[in-house]
C-alpha cells in the first residue's frame, strides 16, 4: 500500500485507469488521483472514478467511488501528521500518530465527527466509526486502533482485513457468551435445538444448507450493519431465486420492510438480511440480457447439454398472444432473419442508412451556409455534390411511396372483401374491428403518400435551383400548365394537305404528326410496329401471333371491344398531361439543358418484304443556335387506366410487353438510353434504361423468319428463338431503373396552328416562357435544410406505417424423450430463445426456426429426434424443406397438382399411348387372349392389358356398364340376329378401356362397340368360347388350369395392383379393386383362322344411318349454281376458296366419291345436305364423312362409294377420349402415373419396406407406411414431426359435436341426443358441452365428450358408429398421454385407430381429398396418422429404442406460457413485447439455478411426487434395459423389417396414478358454487384492443362512414 505524498501527482496520458470525479483528468495510479483531488477539490467529498470491465458489454467503463469523507478532513489529518495510505483497490488507511504518553494527536476527544455531503452525522460517541454514503454502502470505518481503513463500495474486504473486536475475543469471553446463550435458549425452551444445530455444524451437516448461510448473514448484518454486508454466492443465488419465483412480494416479506424505510434504531426489526433490489437486479441482469432480442439463446443450450450430452431430444414449439403494439425496443415481427423478406434487420439497416444520408446532407448544407448565402454563390463542385445526394433522397422517398402503394392496394382489397360479408350497418358486424383497422391504414397511408410526394416535389425544386432551371420547375401538387409557356417543349404541327405519295410520306415520316391520316396510312404498309411487335413475333403467345399475321397479311380486321376503345382513348387524351409532367418536373431535375421534342415516326425497311414503323412519343434533344437538333434520349409515355383493383395506379416495374417498343424506338433514333414515364392524375413514375443492339438483331431475325417472304405462310408454331430472346428482353426491363415518383401535372395543349405542307422548318413549334407560373422564391440554402428535415420526418412516417407488428411470441423449448425430473429438481425442458411472429407465420419461417435450433443442439452433441407443434403447421408435418411429400395423402395431392399443370394435349397423347397405341391389332380370339387379362369376381368381368404393355386401370366394372346399354338396345329390332347371337349379349370382352372412359361414352359409341363385340362373341360361342358372366363349368376349370400353367410359364403377372404393398391394408383392399381370378380359354390356331374367315364374311361394321338413307335417295336434276352460291354464303371468310371456283369446276368436284372426299369438308357436305333436303340433313348430321360422301355421290355424282371400312376400336376410343372433360383426363392420367411416383417416393424414404411391429407376444404387420420421417438440411439424422395430440383431441370434439363426420357415418345428433337426456343417463355430458361448445380447447370437456359412459349410452341407443369413434379417439389419447398403461395396450390402441382411418383412404384414388377426408378435417386425419406412424418408427430411431409417449407434445411450451401471468402487470398473461425479455430472463435464471449442482438449496415448488424414481443424473439407470431389454431393429429373411417395442418406465404400473387429479369436465349443479366465476369488474374492464382503430387514430366516424359507403356502392 503506497503512502500519499503531500505534493501533486502526475497526470497520465492515453486511457487512464483513474480519473478525477470533478475535472475528469486522468492518472495511472490511485495515489496520484487522490492526491490531486485532496489538493484541488478541498471543499468536495472525496470521490474518484476507476476504469472497470463491464460484465455484459465487454468494454471498459468508468465507475464512481465515494468514500464518505471530505477532502478537507483528509487534508487536516495529513496536516496533523497522520499518514494516509492507498492501494490499487482504492482502500484508504489512516495511520494515526500517537505520542509517548499514548494519546492521539488527532483531537482531545474519543470521537471523530465526520459528515457526508448531505450533512448527516456519521460518527458519534463510539469507539468505532461507520461512514456510510447516501446509497447505504460503507465508505469509511474508523476503529480505535492504530490505523483507519477508508474502503469504497466497489470492493469487499477479505476476512483478514476486517478489524473488529470479534477477531480478538478471548476464550473466556466466548465461554461467557455461550453460557448466556444457553440460558436464553432454555428460557425459550429451544436449548436442545440450539445444541443440535451446533453439533450439526461441527459434524458438517449444515455446511451446505442455505439456512445456516442466511443465519450467518443476519450475524454479519448485526455485526457490521448493512454498510459492511458481503453476501456469499449461495446466499445471493438464493435471494435471486426467491425474487424470480415470488417476485417483489416475496423479497419484501423476507426483508421485513420496504427498502429505504428501515429504522436505524430498530435493526432487529428485519426478518432476514436481504440484498437490496439493485444488487439482485445487477446480479441477475445477464439472464435478461441474453433474452434481450429475439433469436437463439445458445447459452441455455450449452447448459442443457452439460447435463444431457449425447441424449435424444425434442423441440416443442408453440405461440402465445401478446399485446399488439410497438414498444421502445420490441414490437415488430422479428423471427431473427426467418421472417418474409425484407427482414426486420434489413429494414432497420436500410432506415439507418437513409437517416445517415439525410443527416450528412444536412450537415454538408449547414457547413456551406453563411448569412444570406444564395445557391448561385456555390462552386460547381459543391453544386454537383449536393445534386447527387439530393437525387438519392428523391429515390429513397420514391421507393417508400412504392411500398406504401403496394400496402394501400392490399388494404383496399381487404376492406372490399370484408364489406362484401357485411349486411346492414358495418359497426354492428363482427368484422367491424377489422374493417376499422384496414380502413384506418388506408387513410393513414394515403396521407403519408401525399406528404411524400410533396417532399419529393420540394427536393426536386431544390435540385432545379442547383441546375439553374427553377423557372421551368412547377412546384406544387395538382398543377395545370399551358404548354405555350414551356421553352423546353417543341411540338409537332399537323399538315393540312395529305396528297403526298406514300414514298414521300415515308421520307418525311419524322415530321408527320401521330394519329393523322398520313400516319395511319404509313402504319398499314408495315408488317410490324413498335406497339404490335411483342404480340406479332410470338413473345406473348401463339394465338396472338397468328391473329396479328391474319391482320397484316390476310387483311382480317381485329375485333376491338368498346372497353379497349375507351382505354386507348384514355391513353391518347392523357399524353398531353404526361408531356406537361415531363417538362415541368423531370427535365428541370434530370436534364435541365435538354428540350423535349415531339416526334412522328421512323420507318425501318429491314428487307424488301419486311417493314417496321416505330412511333415514339418524343425525344430529348439539344438545340443549337441554328435550331439543329441533337437527339440524346428517346421518350415513351404510358397512361394506365385508373381503377384497377389488383394493380397499383402507376407501375414500378415496366411490363415486359412494352420491352420491344422501348427497344425499337431507342435503336431507331440511335439513342444510347430511353425514358419511360407512367402518368396518372396523382403521380408519375420515371424510369431510365439502355437498349441492347444484340437483342434488337435477334428480334429482327425472328421478324425475318416470319415475314421476309413474298407470300408468307401463317406460322403454326412460335419461332424457336423466341424463348431465348424473351429472356434477354426481360433482362433489359429488369436493368431499367425506377428513379423517382413525382406529383403529376396536367397540361393545356399549345396554340400552334397547322401548316400547309410538310417541311422541317415549319413543322416544329417552338415556345417562349411568356408568364412565370412559380412565385419568386429565395434561393437560400436554409430552404434546403428545411426541406431535408421534412424529408427525414416523412421517411420516418413511411417506415412506421410499413412496420409489421408482432402478434404472438413463439418459444422453442428443448427436452429429452424421458421427461424426467431428478432429485435435484432440474427441469426437463429448457427455453432456447424466442421469436415474435406477425399476423401470419409462413411455414418457411417456422422451418428456419426449427433448422437453426436443431443445428445449434447438434453442435452441442444433442440428437434432435422429434419436433412437436400444433395443427397450424400441418404443412411442415406432411412436406419437407425441399417440397418432398412426407405422407401418402400429400403425395396424392402433389401428383394431382402436377397433373393439373400439364397441358391437355400432352396428357391426351400419353393416355392414348397407354390405352391403345401400344396394343396390337386384334384379328383373332388368340390375339385377344394373348393381349388381355380377363378376370372374374362375382360374375363380373374385369379386363386389362397383360404385362408388357402400360397398364390402364379399369376401375369399378366395365361389363355392367355395357350390359345396361345392351338392355336398352333390346327394345329396338336388330337386323341379321339369330338365337346364337342373342345369347351373347353380355360377352363384352373387347372393351379394355378404364371405367372412367366407359362412364363418358355416348350412345352412338356404345352402339358401335356393341356390334363389334357381338360379332366377336358369335365367333367365340361357335368355338366353344367364353361366357364372361357365368360361373365356370368343370371343363372350363380344366381349361383354366392348363391356361394358368401356360401363363405362369410365360411370366404373366398375377394381379393388376399398383404393387404388392399398396393394397396391403385389409380395409383399403376391400374397398379398392378386387383381385382377379383368371378364367381364360385356349384355342387352336386352326380354329382361330376359321373364326376370322367367318368374321370377314360377315362384312364387318356397317353404319345403320347409311342403310336408312339409301332408300330416300332419288335421282333428280340439281341447280349446281345454287349449291355453289350456298357454299359461298355459308363461309364467312372473304377469301373463301369457293369464290374462285367456276360452275364447271364445281361439277367436276362432284363427279365421283373419291373427288368429293378430297374436295369437300364435312361442313361443306352438311351445307349441301341442308340445301338439298332439310330432313335428310337432320338424319345425317351426326354421320361419318364416308356416309356423307356416299350420299352426295349418289345424288350428284356417278353413285360410286367409298370403301366400306369398319371403324376400329382405337379410332372410336380416340374420338371419345378427345371429348372427355378435363377432370376425367386428370383422373386417368394421375391414376396411371401413381404407381411409378409411389415407388420412387417410397424408395427415397427411411422406412420403405414391409415392417413387422413386435410388442410382447403380439406382432403387427405394416404393409406400407402412411407417414415418413423428415430430413433437415444440416442435421445428421431423421426427425419426426408430431402434431400435438391434445390439439387433435379437443378439435375433434368441436367437429363431431357441431357438424359430425358424415362421410364416416359419424353424426353430431348422437352426442346431442345424449346431452339432451343427461339427467336420465348420468353421463355428465350436457348441451353446454355439445351444443354451446363451451371452452373448445379444454381437455376435460373433450374427455367427458368421448368418455366410456357416453360410449356405452350410444351403444344402448343404437349409435354404433359414433360409439366406436368414442372408443377409438379416447383410447388413442390415453395411449399417447396417460401413464401406467402397458406398452402392449398402447400399441394396440394406436393400431386400431390406424386401421380405422386407412379404411377411409384408398391409394391411387383421384382427385385427392381437399380440406376433408370423408367429413374429417384433413388436419386431424393427417395429424392422427402421422402421430401413429412416427411414434412407431421412433422406437427404431431412438437411441434407447424406447421413450416417454407423453414427451411428444407441446406441454413444455404450455407450461412456460402458464408463468406469463406473473409477469403481466395487468394479470391477464398477455405480455407487452418489451416485457418478454424480463419474463423469459427470469425463466432462464431459474433454469440455470436448477442446473447448478452447487447452488446450496433445494428447488421443489410442487407438492406432486417426482415423475420417476430418483436417479443421479450422472449415473442414471436405463429403465428400459432393466424392464424389457434394449433390442434393436432387425430384418427377417423375407426382407421384412422388424421393430421390437421396448417398455418404458412411463408404461409401468408404478407410474399409474390411482386417483389422478384432473380438471373436472362436469358442470356443477344449480345451487352449488359455480367454477370459473369472475368479478363484476370483468364486464366493465376496458380493453383498448377492442377500441376501433380509427378512433384511436383520432379519425372522425363520418370520414370512415363516407369511405365505406363509397366502397359498398362500388361493389353493388
Amino acid at each position: 500500500m503506497a503512502e500519499l505524498p503531500p505534493g501533486q501527482g502526475f497526470e497520465s496520458h492515453g486511457s487512464p485507469k483513474y480519473k478525477c470525479y470533478y475535472c475528469n483528468r486522468g492518472w495511472g495510479s490511485a495515489k496520484d488521483v487522490i492526491t490531486h483531488t485532496i489538493q484541488y477539490h478541498e471543499a468536495e467529498p472525496l470521490r474518484v472514478q476507476r476504469q472497470v470491465l463491464h460484465e455484459t458489454r465487454g468494454s471498459h467503463v468508468y465507475k464512481s467511488h465515494h468514500f464518505g469523507v471530505t477532502c478537507r478532513q483528509i487534508k487536516t489529518w495529513q496536516d496533523e501528521g497522520h499518514r494516509i495510505q492507498v492501494d490499487s483497490n482504492l482502500n484508504l488507511k489512516v495511520k494515526r500518530i500517537v505520542d509517548d504518553t499514548g494519546h492521539e494527536r488527532v483531537a482531545n476527544t474519543d470521537n471523530v465527527d465526520l459528515t457526508d455531503n448531505e450533512g448527516h452525522q456519521r460518527v458519534a460517541n463510539t469507539d468505532s466509526v461507520d461512514l456510510t454514503d447516501n446509497e447505504g454502502h460503507q465508505r469509511v470505518t474508523v476503529a480505535n486502533t492504530d490505523s483507519v481503513d477508508l474502503t469504497d463500495n466497489g470492493e469487499n474486504l477479505s476476512d483478514s482485513e476486517l478489524e473488529d473486536s470479534t477477531n480478538s475475543i478471548s476464550e473466556t469471553e466466548l465461554y461467557d457468551i455461550m453460557v448466556k446463550v444457553l440460558d436464553i435458549m432454555r428460557d425459550m425452551d429451544r436449548d436442545e435445538d440450539f445444541v443440535s444445530v451446533l453439533k450439526s455444524i461441527v459434524s458438517g451437516k449444515l455446511d451446505t444448507n442455505i439456512c445456516l448461510h442466511l443465519l450467518l448473514d443476519i450475524g454479519q448484518y448485526l455485526r457490521s450493519h448493512k454498510s459492511r454486508m458481503r453476501y456469499s454466492e449461495k446466499s445471493l443465488q438464493f435471494w435471486i431465486t426467491v425474487q424470480k419465483l415470488f417476485k417483489g412480494k416475496g423479497i419484501r416479506f423476507f426483508r421485513g420492510f420496504t427498502e429505504g424505510e428501515e429504522s436505524e434504531d430498530d435493526v432487529f426489526g428485519k426478518n432476514f438480511a436481504v440484498p437490496s433490489d439493485r444488487i439482485i437486479e445487477e446480479k441477475s441482469a445477464r439472464f435478461k440480457d441474453i433474452m434481450e432480442t429475439p433469436g437463439l439463446c445458445k447459452d441455455v443450450i450449452k447448459e442443457f447439454a452439460n447435463v444431457h450430452k449425447g441424449e435424444d431430444i425434442k423441440i416443442s414449439i408453440d405461440g402465445k398472444k401478446i399485446a399488439i403494439g410497438f414498444g421502445k425496443k420490441l414490437g415488430d415481427e422479428d423471427l431473427n432473419g426467418n421472417e418474409p423478406q425484407p427482414t426486420l434487420k434489413a429494414r432497420q439497416n436500410r432506415l439507418k442508412e437513409e437517416v445517415q444520408l439525410i443527416e450528412s446532407l444536412k450537415e454538408i448544407t449547414q457547413e456551406m451556409m453563411t448569412d444570406d448565402v444564395e445557391v448561385t454563390s456555390l462552386t460547381r463542385n459543391q453544386r454537383d455534390s449536393l445534386r447527387e445526394q439530393l437525387l438519392k433522397v428523391i429515390h429513397i422517398i420514391s421507393d417508400r411511396i412504392r411500398e406504401m402503394r403496394c400496402l394501400l392496394q392490399k388494404r383496399r382489397l381487404a376492406v372490399e372483401m370484408l364489406m362484401k360479408k357485411v349486411e346492414g350497418p358495418w359497426r354492428e358486424s363482427k368484422l367491424a374491428p377489422s374493417i376499422s383497422f384496414f380502413q384506418t391504414q388506408v387513410i393513414q397511408t394515403k396521407s403519408i403518400i401525399e406528404k411524400s410526394l410533396s417532399s419529393v416535389d420540394e427536393i426536386g425544386y431544390c435540385v432545379s435551383m442547383l441546375n439553374g432551371a427553377e423557372s421551368s420547375y412547377i412546384l406544387g401538387l395538382n398543377n395545370v400548365v399551358h404548354l405555350d409557356c414551356k421553352e423546353n417543349y417543341i411540338c409537332l404541327k399537323n399538315a393540312k394537305s395529305n396528297d403526298l405519295h406514300i414514298d414521300e410520306k415515308v421520307s418525311n415520316s419524322e415530321i408527320i404528326k401521330q394519329r393523322s391520316d398520313a400516319w395511319f396510312e404509313m402504319r398499314k404498309t408495315a408488317q410490324l410496329t413498335g406497339s404490335t411487335m411483342f404480340r406479332g413475333l410470338g413473345f406473348q403467345n401463339k394465338s396472338e401471333m397468328q391473329q396479328h399475321f391474319d391482320t397484316v397479311v390476310k387483311g382480317k380486321a381485329k375485333k376491338v371491344t368498346e372497353l379497349q376503345k375507351s382505354n386507348m382513348q384514355h391513353g391518347s387524351d392523357s399524353e398531353i398531361h404526361a408531356v406537361a409532367t415531363l417538362v415541368s418536373k423531370i427535365l428541370p431535375v434530370y436534364y435541365p439543358s435538354m428540350v423535349f421534342r415531339e416526334d412522328g415516326c421512323k420507318v425501318l425497311q429491314v428487307t424488301d418484304c419486311l417493314r417496321i414503323v416505330v412511333s415514339g412519343d418524343g425525344s430529348l434533344v439539344e438545340v443549337d443556335s441554328n435550331k439543329n437538333h441533337n437527339v440524346k434520349v428517346q421518350v415513351e409515355f404510358k397512361c394506365p387506366v385508373p381503377g384497377k383493383k389488383f394493380q397499383t395506379p402507376v407501375y414500378y416495374n415496366i411490363p415486359l410487353y412494352y420491352s420491344t417498343q422501348l427497344l425499337s424506338e431507342a435503336v431507331a433514333y440511335g439513342c444510347p438510353s430511353f425514358i419511360n414515364l407512367c402518368w396518372t392524375d396523382e403521380s408519375s413514375t420515371y424510369f431510365e434504361g439502355q437498349p441492347d443492339n444484340d437483342t434488337w438483331e435477334n428480334v429482327l431475325e425472328i421478324g425475318r423468319e416470319i415475314y421476309d417472304h413474298r407470300s408468307p405462310s401463317k406460322p403454326k408454331q412460335i419461332p424457336e428463338k423466341v424463348p431465348q430472346v424473351r429472356e434477354k428482353l426481360k433482362d433489359i426491363m429488369e436493368n431499367t431503373q425506377f428513379l423517382a415518383e413525382f406529383p403529376s401535372v396536367k397540361g393545356i395543349p399549345c396554340s400552334c396552328n397547322d401548316v400547309e405542307s410538310l417541311d422541317e422548318s415549319s413543322a416544329r413549334g417552338y415556345h417562349n416562357s411568356r408568364t412565370h407560373i412559380n412565385e419568386p422564391r429565395a434561393k437560400s440554402l436554409e430552404h434546403f435544410v428545411t426541406t431535408l428535415v421534412k424529408a427525414e420526418d416523412v421517411n420516418r412516417e413511411a417506415y412506421d406505417i410499413l412496420r409489421r407488428p408482432a402478434k404472438e411470441v413463439i418459444i422453442p423449448a428443448i427436452s429429452t424423450l424421458e421427461r424426467t425430473k431428478s432429485s435435484e429438481e432440474r427441469d426437463h425442458a429448457a427455453i432456447t430463445g424466442f421469436y415474435l411472429g406477425g399476423f401470419s407465420l409462413p411455414n418457411t419461417s417456422m422451418r428456419g426456426i426449427i433448422k437453426d435450433t436443431g443445428i445449434a443442439c447438434q453442435n452441442e452433441n444433442l440428437k434432435l429426434k422429434v419436433v412437436s407443434f400444433d395443427g397450424q403447421f400441418i404443412e411442415i408435418a406432411t412436406c419437407d424443406d425441399n417440397g418432398k411429400a412426407l405422407t401418402v395423402c400429400k403425395l396424392h395431392k402433389q401428383i394431382w397438382k402436377k397433373t393439373e399443370r400439364l397441358k391437355r394435349v400432352e396428357k391426351m397423347k400419353t393416355i392414348m399411348k397407354w390405352a391403345l397405341c401400344d396394343v396390337p391389332s386384334i384379328k383373332s380370339v388368340h390375339d385377344l387372349k394373348d393381349t388381355f387379362s380377363i378376370d372374374f369376381v362375382e360374375k363380373r368381368a374385369t379386363i386389362s392389358l397383360k404385362c408388357g404393355y402400360k397398364e390402364m386401370y379399369t376401375g369399378k366394372d366395365i361389363a355392367a356398364k355395357l350390359k345396361a346399354c345392351q338392355k336398352q338396345m333390346e327394345k329396338q329390332p336388330q337386323e341379321n340376329t339369330n338365337d346364337d347371337s342373342s345369347t351373347c349379349e353380355e360377352d363384352q370382352i373387347l372393351h379394355h378401356l378404364p371405367n372412367h372412359i366407359v362412364e363418358h361414352l355416348d350412345a352412338a359409341t356404345l352402339k358401335a362397340i356393341q356390334e363389334v363385340n357381338m360379332q366377336i362373341a358369335l365367333l367365340a360361342k361357335q368355338s366353344g368360347g367364353m361366357n364372361l358372366n357365368q360361373e365356370n363349368t368343370d371343363d372350363d376349370k380344366d381349361i383354366n388350369k392348363n391356361q394358368q400353367d401356360s401363363t405362369n410359364s410365360q411370366g404373366e403377372r398375377e394381379s393388376t395392383n399398383i404393387q404388392e404393398g399398396i393394397n396391403r391394408n385389409p380395409q383399403a383392399s376391400e374397398k379398392g379393386r378386387n383381385q382377379r381370378d383368371g378364367d381364360q380359354h385356349e384355342y387352336s390356331s386352326v380354329q382361330e383362322e376359321q373364326d376370322m374367315e367367318q368374321y370377314d364374311q360377315a362384312g364387318g361394321y356397317r353404319d345403320k344411318n347409311m342403310d336408312n338413307t339409301e332408300n330416300e335417295i332419288t335421282n333428280r336434276s340439281q341447280d349446281y349454281q345454287a349449291l355453289l352460291c350456298g357454299l359461298i354464303a355459308a363461309d364467312p371468310d372473304e377469301n373463301s376458296k369457293w369464290n374462285t371456283v367456276s360452275e364447271g369446276d364445281f361439277k367436276l368436284k362432284l363427279s365421283d366419291a373419291d373427288t368429293i372426299a378430297k374436295s369437300f369438308t364435312v361442313n361443306d357436305l352438311l351445307n349441301i345436305l341442308r340445301l338439298v333436303d332439310e330432313q335428310t340433313h337432320k338424319k345425317l348430321r351426326n354421320a361419318r364423312k364416308p356416309d356423307l360422301v356416299n350420299y352426295v355421290s349418289h345424288k350428284f355424282g356417278d353413285s360410286s362409294r367409298m370403301p366400306e371400312t369398319a371403324r376400329s376400336l382405337k379410332k372410336i376410343a380416340r374420338d371419345v377420349i378427345a371429348k372427355w372433360p378435363s377432370t376425367v383426363i386428370n383422373i386417368i392420367y394421375a391414376t396411371n402415373i401413381f404407381k411409378d411416383e409411389y415407388i420412387e417416393w417410397e424408395s427415397n424414404n427411411a422406412f420403405n419396406e414391409r415392417t413387422r411391429i413386435v410388442v410382447g407376444e403380439t406382432s403387427y404387420d405394416i404393409p406400407y407406411w402412411y407417414a415418413q420421417p423428415a430430413r433437415i438440411e444440416g442435421l445428421d439424422n431423421e426427425v419426426m414431426f408430431i402434431i400435438d395430440p391434445h390439439h387433435i383431441f379437443v378439435n375433434n370434439r368441436s367437429r363431431v359435436c357441431s357438424k359430425g363426420m358424415l362421410g364416416m357415418g359419424i353424426k353430431s345428433t348422437a352426442w346431442i341426443d345424449i346431452a339432451e337426456n343427461c339427467k336420465e343417463n348420468g353421463t355428465g355430458l350436457t348441451t353446454e358441452h355439445v351444443v354451446e361448445l363451451r371452452d373448445k380447447q379444454r381437455n376435460s370437456f373433450a374427455q367427458i365428450t368421448f368418455s366410456k359412459k357416453v360410449q356405452e349410452e350410444m351403444e344402448r341407443k343404437g349409435f354404433k358408429t359414433e360409439a366406436n369413434w368414442c372408443r377409438l379417439i379416447r383410447n388413442f389419447y390415453r395411449a399417447v398421454d396417460e401413464s401406467g398403461i402397458a406398452v402392449e395396450e398402447r400399441i394396440q390402441s394406436l393400431f386400431e385407430m390406424r386401421s380405422f382411418l386407412l379404411g377411409w383412404f384408398a391409394l391411387a384414388d383421384f382427385p385427392p381429398p381437399g380440406g376433408f377426408v370423408h367429413g374429417m378435417p384433413v388436419t386431424q386425419f393427417e395429424g392422427l396418422l402421422t402421430n401413429i406412424d412416427r411414434r412407431l418408427q421412433l422406437y427404431s430411431l431412438a437411441s434407447k429404442h424406447t421413450y416417454n409417449h407423453r414427451a411428444l407434445s407441446t406441454l413444455d411450451s404450455e407450461n412456460i406460457f402458464g408463468a406469463f401471468q406473473d409477469y403481466d402487470p395487468k394479470g391477464t398473461g398477455v405480455l407487452r413485447a418489451d416485457d418478454i425479455p424480463n419474463a423469459l430472463g427470469s425463466a432462464v435464471c431459474l433454469f440455470s439455478t436448477r442446473l447448478n449442482k452447487n447452488r446450496g438449496f433445494k428447488m421443489n415448488t410442487t407438492k406432486r411426487p417426482k415423475v420417476y424414481s430418483d436417479h443421479a443424473l450422472d449415473e442414471r439407470a436405463d429403465v428400459q434395459d432393466t424392464v424389457n431389454g434394449c433390442k434393436d431393429t432387425s430384418e427377417l429373411k423375407d426382407g421384412t423389417k422388424e421393430i421390437v417395442i421396448n417398455q418404458h418406465q412411463f408404461d409401468t404400473k408404478a407410474r399409474r396414478t390411482s386417483n389422478p387429479k384432473r380438471s373436472s369436465g362436469l358442470l356443477n349443479a344449480y345451487g352449488a358454487t359455480a367454477s370459473g366465476a369472475q368479478g363484476v369488474r370483468v364486464h366493465h374492464r376496458f380493453n383498448q384492443e377492442m377500441v376501433y382503430a380509427h378512433r384511436r387514430s383520432l379519425i372522425k366516424d363520418s370520414q370512415i362512414d363516407n369511405d365505406l359507403d363509397s366502397i359498398r356502392n362500388s361493389l353493388h
